[in-house]
């Protein structure tokens, strides 16, 4: 057979068809695979089976295409089926049907894939790593803060290679030391290789296995066994991340060399009690006290070596945290004489200047200095992801939404796994009124972590503020399940308070209110007084509030009066160890206080400073939303005009999509309002928009 009378007989059996059926379609169904597999729980072997028997099958398709031909009568030989009898025209148009199927699924795929943020393994950048938990494989388990800290320790200096994509720890977390599903991990952290290791400690002697491991190939790409004593273990880490880079072939700067060689400490002693105050400050939250042994710990490391620059630095974080719980000032300076000290050590310890900017963006009335320092560390430490959130909060509170929003996306690539990340982008979608790309981020926080109680509770007040008050009530019954204890019973009332306030039945919002001193009431005997806890002055203030201001819409307005002026007595009194967002906050409040009590003239004064003290151009959220509550002055006191231009101001300013025309409608404190034109003019233009912009 010549070639021309070849190439006729393959298209007229539908070879070329059958092939590209049978590839589009295969396509389909490894991406099918790849992407189901892991979440049934399916090894990753069976992916690579299924390639493989698709791959073989494609010459068998094409040689039965070739030699047979399904005819009425059934499969036969194509040779004993003359042209005349031949339905290959008809099996032609059926293939090409299945082609267009085959590829509209395809298309289905791709868009799905681009639309989620979904890449292929492959994708994955070439030098980017996970640092897997190492595995405790001492016999005592009290060792494990070992382990932890030489993982935390290896990150940290491999998060100062500039060449290198390190994903956070936050995100690695939740997976095993040793896990056998590499590839799954490696797609979806989006990295190219993964590090696992091992720590055995037993006395004086500690045993270091770690292995790089191509996630894609299962390929060891670099293993080694340090085998040392206290007094010299500290090493490792900054060898383990030489040896990385060498093995990805990244060449290091020469100040990449230098910080990554340079030891924390010389004493064995020392780098122990270091460790072993790190894992007490990790397991820190806002429920939780830190307990005295972690800065005793540090106190002992730093009396031991006084050249050891990060735990002077450690020591002032854990003296910050401290200091929202108790002597605030005065540990406010330690922290601040500590970090100066690390610096002092070493100038370009990125954890010092994450700290010492952490300490000036509590105590400075501005942002200016935190950026400052913020923006060296970002320079000496690239991957370090809490650094970009950082940096993100201070473009918004300059009124920088673009930059904000791409350094926190930055972030999400760096910690993909942290639902906390995802949380940031959607507080910023809503604060630019794009509530549908906000409840995107809302929704992909929640799958991260299903039963994070705060996804799940900023989601309910996500929904209410838009007036969705049966999704906003299905959520708080996910908050519920998540956490049943002081953040979803307060969220249910917060919840009832709002709708009672929609429906105007203030006698029964009342009684929700006062349930909800009451749980607060108990939350504070049981000592959670600190800032952010259940059982906070400030929290206990703010139900104060609201309960004085229910009995004022009620009419009762003695029983208001008592609760406004015994509220004035607490927040006139101006506390050393306040920070300027306290100060505004406690002001906010009084001035508020001052209009329910009918002092107008003390109510603008003090509602003024409050704005005086946080200027658009360093405060840009706060500086519009105590601009709206000016705008509540002055509605209470039916001036009209005044409140509805601050508030045309507020609405048209970008950011303020906390500010929604449903709270317009269905906030008592607007009705003086509801009759005036302006007004309706405003609500009626921003409804329209918040239709096209909500769910």
């Amino acid at each position: 057979m010549n070639p021309s009378d070849f190439w006729r007989e393959l298209k007229r059996r539908n070879v070329f068809k059958v092939a590209g059926v049978y590839a589009v379609a295969g396509w389909v169904l490894i991406q099918i695979a790849a992407t189901t597999f892991p979440f049934l729980n399916i090894p990753d072997w069976c992916v690579r089976l299924v390639i493989a028997l698709i791959l073989l099958g494609f010459p068998i398709a094409l040689i039965l295409a070739w030699a047979f031909e399904m005819t009425p009568d059934g499969v036969k030989r194509t040779e004993e089926v003359s042209e005349e009898q031949s339905v290959t025209k008809t099996t032609g148009k059926k293939l090409n049907y299945a082609l267009i199927i085959a590829l509209a699924l395809a298309v289905i795929i791709l868009s799905y894939k681009l639309f989620t943020g979904q890449s292929t393994a492959a994708t994955a950048p070439g030098k980017s790593i996970a640092v897997l938990p190492f595995e405790n494989l001492s016999s005592d388990s009290s060792n494990a803060y070992f382990a932890d800290g030489m993982q935390d320790m290896i990150l940290t200096k491999l998060d100062q290679v500039g060449g290198l994509k390190v994903i956070s720890r936050t995100s690695t977390e939740k997976y095993k030391s040793h896990p056998g599903n590499l590839t799954t991990i490696a797609r979806e952290l989006h990295v190219a290789v993964v590090l696992e290791g091992s720590v055995q400690k037993a006395g004086n002697q500690v045993l270091v296995n770690v292995q790089l491991i191509n996630a894609h190939s299962d390929q060891h790409l670099w293993a080694q066994d340090y085998t040392r004593t206290l007094s010299n273990v500290f090493a490792v880490e900054g060898d383990v991340a030489g040896k990385i880079a060498q093995a990805l072939k990244i060449k290091l700067a020469p100040a990449e060399k230098k910080t990554i060689s340079r030891n924390p400490t010389d004493n064995g002693d020392a780098f122990d009690l270091f460790l072993k105050a790190n894992f007490q400050v990790d397991r820190y939250n806002n429920t939780v006290i830190l307990p005295d042994s972690a800065l005793k710990w540090y106190h002992q490391a730093i009396k031991l070596d006084t050249s050891f620059a990060l735990a002077y630095a450690n020591l002032a974080n854990a003296e910050r945290l401290w200091s929202r719980i108790r002597d605030r000032d005065s540990l406010i300076n330690q922290a601040l004489l500590h970090v100066r000290k690390a610096l002092s050590i070493n100038p370009n310890l990125a954890t010092a200047r994450i700290y010492l900017g952490d300490i000036y963006e509590l105590t400075d009335q501005n942002d200016n200095r935190a950026e400052t320092e913020w923006k060296k560390a970002r320079q000496l430490s690239p991957n370090n992801a809490d650094v970009l959130q950082r940096l993100s909060n201070i473009d918004i509170n300059k009124g920088r939404w673009d930059a904000a929003l791409a350094k926190l996306k930055l972030a999400v690539e760096l910690d993909p796994k942290n639902s906390k990340r995802y949380l940031g982008l959607a507080y910023i979608e809503t604060d630019l009124r794009h509530y549908k790309k906000a409840l995107q981020f809302f929704d992909q926080a929640g799958q991260i972590n299903p039963t994070d109680g705060q996804v799940l509770y900023n989601k309910t007040q996500f929904y209410t503020n838009l007036g969705k008050l049966e999704l906003a009530g299905k959520e708080l019954q996910l908050v519920k399940k998540a956490s049943p204890s002081m953040l979803a019973q307060i969220g249910d009332y917060r919840l009832k308070y709002y709708i009672d306030g929609i429906n105007r039945d203030f006698k029964k919002q009342l009684i929700d209110l006062q349930k909800e001193d009451s749980l607060a009431n108990e939350f504070r005997r049981q000592g959670q007084t600190g800032f952010g806890q259940a059982g906070s002055p400030e929290l206990l203030n703010i139900i104060a509030y609201r309960i004085g201001k229910t009995y004022y819409f009620m009419g009762k307005h003695k029983q208001a009066t008592r609760y406004f002026q015994q509220l004035l007595g607490k927040l006139s009194i101006f506390s050393p160890d306040e920070s300027p967002g306290d100060k505004s906050d406690r002001l906010d409040l009084l001035a508020a206080c001052y209009a329910f009590l009918g002092q107008r003239g003390k109510a603008i004064a003090t509602i003024k400073k409050v704005i005086q003290l946080n200027p658009v151009t360093d405060h840009y959220p706060d500086y519009y939303y105590y601009e709206e509550h000016m705008a509540a002055i002055y509605a209470h006191y039916a001036d009209n005009n005044h409140a509805i231009t601050i508030l045309e101001r507020v609405f048209s300013s970008k950011g303020t999509g906390y500010l929604t025309v449903t709270s317009l409608k269905n906030n008592p404190i607007w009705d003086p309002l509801r009759k005036d034109t302006r007004f309706q003019t405003l609500v009626h233009k921003y409804t329209e928009h918040e239709q096209e912009a909500a769910l």
